[in-house]
């Protein structure tokens, strides 16, 4: 069945390495115009992100995770408040958003796909789970520090994207509430430093109640220096 393939394993002509190739981020503007080829897949991923990302305080970054066969899931760090602590957001779709998407799409024939598939998202439940947790400042500062070193790589690939059946993300800088940089890693090659990234944004959501481990700390740690 088709509404069961992973999004991001569409053939799209989109400028992105193989897996042999994909050390790096693929650059990506705030409105994924990467995926204008494909509206349903722009559609579906901005719906994604703003149906997961829903944020009352300043954040500096934000990453969204796209799991196949998976609920889509969303982590962040936020001021929580006049106080000016910080904390750990974690979100995740309460039902897959790709299913609902193209099991309604999959139904429909007298429009064209791309149609059906926007008309399916502006239907679909939306609703999420939301954990947090404080972070300390420093931990919070050195994840800005990450973040903004990997998007600095971001480079485009030379080949089109062969990715199936895996976990993609995309991981966004903010200055003053403006998406202004972003990459995405489309299923990346493990001990890449998008793979770690990915299993620093896991280890986050992992343990929501306790964010702040040693474990997590030497993974930063591990990939802050790899990237100088």
């Amino acid at each position: 069945m088709k509404y069961l393939v992973q999004p991001l394993a569409i053939a799209v002509t989109i400028a992105t390495a193989t897996a042999a190739e994909r050390p790096y981020l693929a650059p990506v503007d705030g409105d994924l115009s990467v995926l204008s080829v494909a509206p349903g897949l722009q559609a579906y991923h901005v719906a994604a992100r703003e149906a997961l990302v829903v944020s009352g305080g300043k954040r500096a970054w934000e990453a969204i995770v796209f799991p196949s066969f998976q609920r889509e899931w969303a982590v962040y760090v936020e001021n929580a408040g006049s106080s000016g602590n910080q904390r750990v957001v974690c979100t995740r779709m309460q039902t897959q958003l790709w299913y609902q998407m193209e099991s309604v799409a999959e139904r429909g024939t007298a429009s064209p796909y791309a149609e059906r598939q926007l008309a399916a998202l502006q239907k679909a439940d939306k609703r999420v789970q939301r954990s947090t947790a404080p972070i300390s400042a420093s931990t919070a500062a050195m994840l800005e520090r990450l973040w903004s070193a990997l998007l600095s790589q971001a480079r485009l690939p030379a080949e089109p994207p062969r990715c199936m059946d895996g976990v993609s993300y995309i991981l966004f800088e903010l200055t003053e509430g403006i998406r202004s940089r972003g990459g995405w890693g489309r299923c990346p090659q493990e001990g890449t430093a998008p793979a770690a990234g990915l299993e620093i944004l896991e280890e986050l959501c992992s343990a929501i109640s306790t964010p702040e481990t040693g474990a997590l700390t030497a993974k930063i740690t591990q990939l802050q220096r790899s990237l100088q």
